[in-house]
């Protein structure tokens, strides 16, 4: 209750159904998304690489957590493929998009501040993102605390 989302939901036999399995999750951390549906709705190109960084107080991905996330403004992101680099920065909502890449496949450089570590971020940063004419890929970065007590000895 009090909290807005963004719901995910197919259409079957003339309903509509939402389940676990979809994109359903706090608005707050579907900003880019959010962002990319309505250019779609007004006959606009969406962005081909797009996603949220925030700091979530719970490790992995809870939606207690995703809940609680917090936006990370002004975090620098670099797309990163054969076409070169491209560089992009999160704003007030914390999200992060590239428009107009040209095809590639690309992963993502996040420039933090000090104080805060990527859950996984073996696994998020080796994510790979092939982009090309009509496809969109989302990429979003959980950050913690690095002096959280639960989050020392974890992979970063």
């Amino acid at each position: 209750m009090g909290v807005e989302y963004f719901v995910s939901a197919n259409s079957v036999e003339s309903s509509l159904w939402a389940n676990s399995c979809g994109q359903t999750r706090p608005a707050l951390v579907a900003a880019a998304l959010i962002r990319q549906a309505r250019a779609i709705h007004a006959g606009q190109r969406p962005a081909a690489l797009f996603g949220f960084i925030g700091t979530e107080p719970y490790p992995g991905i809870s939606p207690l957590s995703r809940l609680e996330a917090k936006p990370a403004a002004s975090v620098a992101v670099t797309a990163v493929g054969r076409a070169g680099e491209f560089r992009a920065i999160t704003a007030a909502d914390a999200s992060f998009e590239f428009s107009r890449l040209p095809e590639s496949t690309y992963h993502l450089r996040v420039q933090l501040p000090q104080d805060l570590f990527i859950w996984w971020a073996s696994t998020h940063l080796s994510s790979a993102y092939a982009v090309s004419p009509g496809k969109m890929c989302e990429a979003d970065f959980p950050l913690y605390p690095k002096d959280d007590p639960f989050a020392a000895n974890q992979p970063r």
